[in-house]
């Protein structure tokens, strides 16, 4: 880790123009660019995260790890099910990794025969995100995590508009804890 314990400089959300990381994984969103996209199956929002390092750091020894409650399901996804496919969703460029996300609200396994994504219905798919940086080599995780939320307002299985903010760790923490009281 950087000699004062601090690599991590700063985060950035990117969700829009083209995505920047060259390489994605198959089930991810046709095309290139970020925003919201409508499937055969519902809705997903692809975006980048831009994580910025200090000057001299070796971005080939960290890697990223990321936390997401996702309110629909209830489900707490942490470790290998959540954390970004490294290189698949995350490439190092300069002083920066920026890795690859598209949250989705989908029908899986939806045929012509079955009916239409219209049976998601109407709504808000809403998910909270907390990302760390962790030193490969000691696994001690970089003092500044980043917190985000991502909503997708959909109508009959059509994603209608989308949203990326980062959120205070205390909502993060806020929803998190509400999630475990169920």
């Amino acid at each position: 880790m950087d000699p004062d314990g601090d690599a991590v400089t700063g985060f950035q959300i990117i969700d829009h123009d083209d995505n920047l990381v060259p390489v994605k994984k198959v089930h991810e969103p046709p095309g290139n660019k970020l925003g919201l996209h409508n499937t055969v199956h519902g809705a997903n929002v692809a975006f980048n995260l831009k994580i910025d390092f200090a000057a001299g750091d070796k971005l080939e020894n960290y890697k990223v790890e990321r936390d997401a409650l996702i309110i629909v399901t209830g489900d707490l996804r942490t470790g290998k099910k959540e954390n970004p496919d490294d290189p698949g969703q995350v490439h190092r460029t300069g002083q920066s990794m920026l890795v690859f996300d598209s949250p989705a609200l989908e029908l899986q396994g939806l045929t012509a025969s079955q009916g239409s994504k219209s049976q998601i219905g109407t709504g808000y798919y809403v998910t909270f995100y907390e990302v760390r940086v962790v030193d490969k080599t000691t696994g001690k995780a970089d003092p500044q995590t980043f917190h985000y939320m991502v909503s997708i307002q959909y109508e009959n299985g059509q994603g209608k508009s989308a949203k990326i903010e980062q959120v205070d760790k205390a909502v993060y923490d806020e929803a998190v804890k509400r999630f475990k009281k169920r």
